[in-house]
């Protein structure tokens, strides 16, 4: 029985396959991964870690970030002003793990969320 050229270089360099086909993280990814490294239970998500949540969401679903309960897409967050009502698929960072809870403010506890999920949603989990 002839071994293909292919299996041949797998079977006498098993490391080298095992190296090559493990996916790659994309660099949202490893930023928040880089940002969970040090553990903020109680506490809310700092400015990188929302937008590290948001980027990672963006690229699982083609650049656009959509809400991990109810799959609509949603808006960037703009300044609140006296009188105006936010819309309902604005873009919230809600924590998978309630802050009441001990949750961590850290992107790996992060979770893209509209407005009106992450209210529903409250500090349940």
């Amino acid at each position: 029985m002839t071994i293909g050229i292919g299996l041949k270089n797998l079977l006498s360099n098993p490391i080298k396959f095992s190296e090559s086909s493990t996916p790659q993280k994309s660099k949202a990814q490893q930023r928040a991964d880089k940002l969970s490294e040090t553990q903020r239970p109680g506490q809310p998500f700092t400015r990188a870690g929302k937008k590290a949540t948001a980027d990672v969401n963006a690229e699982k679903n083609g650049g656009k970030v959509v809400c991990e309960y109810c799959g609509t897409e949603t808006v960037k967050v703009k300044q609140s002003k006296k009188g105006v009502v936010p819309p309902q698929n604005e873009l919230q960072i809600d924590h998978k793990i309630p802050q009441s809870a001990g949750g961590s403010g850290t992107p790996n506890n992060g979770a893209a969320s509209s407005r009106s999920c992450n209210v529903k949603k409250s500090n349940k989990y």
